[in-house]
């Protein structure tokens, strides 16, 4: 064997062994994961040593709080950086070996807020195309191994939108050939559906709340045979079909802000909850008219910006700074745990993955009982409102300045 094809060979040999396996998917293509439930394909996670999981790197990063996604070898996500005067957000390529960019492009000027500077948004990665949105509402597809731009749009220009109080936060879905998005805009064209080749408005639809819109991002399930592409905004849970048809809308609440995102409840059930008036609601679609009805509503569960997870029956998420674990059939709430802020969650096989919103990276079983802790580590520290991603074991954790990658294969 050639000398330079073998050591190419055993680089590689070593790469590859060195990986970590917990198997599972590959991808973490957009916010929350590849199903936007929070669930990580991935076996039991051994519980680590008190000294904490094996750090992969860990590197600084500019403000914002995109949450990581992984596709097809590479890291995505935004930040804002550059000279006081004149700091603009990016969207960036990094490299899974050491967070390293591979490449940035400027996006839009930085956004600036008491609670965190820079870009809200999570990037979604579908048909080679990388999909990024400002908090100032420029929205643009990029070429993924590039950042050139293959096209874009500016929803205060397309659209009755402001800048929401707290910058444009959605991150978009991909339904089959379009692009659905929270637009931030009223009468008419709260949401919208490009073609995510060309770039075209396919469709706009629905009103929005006054102050309470650009903060929630989309769902899409198939409920009763049809496939329904649902938002939550300031009070309502809105349904849509793929032409741009309102199929139904419940007001669940009174003037709330919903920020988390709701979570499908097979095989005809959403589960929404807000912080603040708002509580936490599960709304059965039917068939028939009525067409919605509420089956539970709580004070117990509040979600403010971290979505819950759905397992075996329960749901499992925070109550603003509490962590809950809530009965799906009646709302009843099984155990309370403080100490983790407003954290966020992983659920990987039958297990918890907890990231609090000061650092600390824990390990629980998701179990209705009782809380039930194999493991704590602080990971990061200062605020940590960014969710995580994880792919293969490895699971990358950002602050407002930080990211880092740690492996959670034993």
């Amino acid at each position: 064997m050639d000398l330079r094809l073998h050591k190419i060979w055993l680089s590689t040999l070593v790469l590859v062994c060195t990986l970590p396996l917990l198997g599972g998917n590959t991808d973490w293509p957009q916010y929350r994961g590849p199903d936007r439930n929070g669930e990580a394909s991935t076996t039991a996670i051994t519980p680590w040593a008190d000294s904490g999981p094996r750090v992969l790197w860990k590197r600084d990063l500019g403000s914002g709080f995109s949450e990581i996604t992984v596709a097809n070898g590479k890291l995505f996500t935004m930040y804002a950086e550059g000279e006081s005067e004149s700091r603009n957000e990016y969207a960036a390529c990094l490299n899974p070996a050491n967070g390293e960019v591979i490449w940035k492009v400027a996006v839009d000027t930085e956004f600036k807020d008491e609670f965190g500077d820079g870009p809200r948004s999570t990037p979604t990665y579908d048909d080679n195309r990388l999909f990024v949105l400002s908090s100032r509402g420029h929205f643009m597809a990029l070429n993924p191994d590039t950042g050139a731009t293959l096209w874009d749009v500016q929803f205060t220009e397309m659209f009755s939108s402001s800048v929401p109080r707290w910058g444009f936060s959605t991150s978009v879905l991909i339904e089959g050939d379009l692009v659905i998005v929270e637009t931030g805009a009223l009468k008419g064209e709260a949401f919208a559906a490009f073609d995510k080749k060309a770039g075209t408005l396919k469709w706009k639809a629905a009103d929005g709340q006054e102050g309470m819109t650009g903060y929630n991002s989309p769902i899409a399930a198939t409920i009763n045979g049809q496939r329904q592409l649902i938002f939550a905004v300031g009070d309502n849970l809105t349904a849509i079909d793929l032409n741009g048809q309102q199929l139904w809308n419940h007001a669940w609440a009174e003037r709330t802000m919903t920020i988390a995102m709701p979570l499908f409840v097979p095989p005809n059930q959403i589960f929404v909850s807000a912080s603040g008036r708002g509580g936490g609601a599960l709304i059965e679609v039917s068939q028939s008219d009525p067409l919605t009805k509420e089956v539970w509503k709580t004070r117990q569960i509040k979600n403010h910006f971290s979505s819950s997870i759905l397992f075996e029956g329960h749901l499992y998420g925070f109550d603003n700074a509490t962590m809950k674990c809530i009965a799906v059939e009646d709302g009843s709430q099984k155990w309370a745990k403080r100490g983790f802020g407003k954290g966020s969650l992983i659920l990987s096989g039958n297990q918890l993955v907890i990231f609090g919103d000061q650092g600390t990276l824990a390990l629980a079983q998701a179990s209705p009982e009782e809380y039930q802790e194999l493991a704590t580590f602080q990971a990061l520290e200062g605020k940590c409102w960014t969710a995580p991603a994880m792919v293969d074991g490895v699971i990358y954790l950002r602050n407002h300045q930080q990211i880092a990658a740690y492996t959670l294969a034993q």
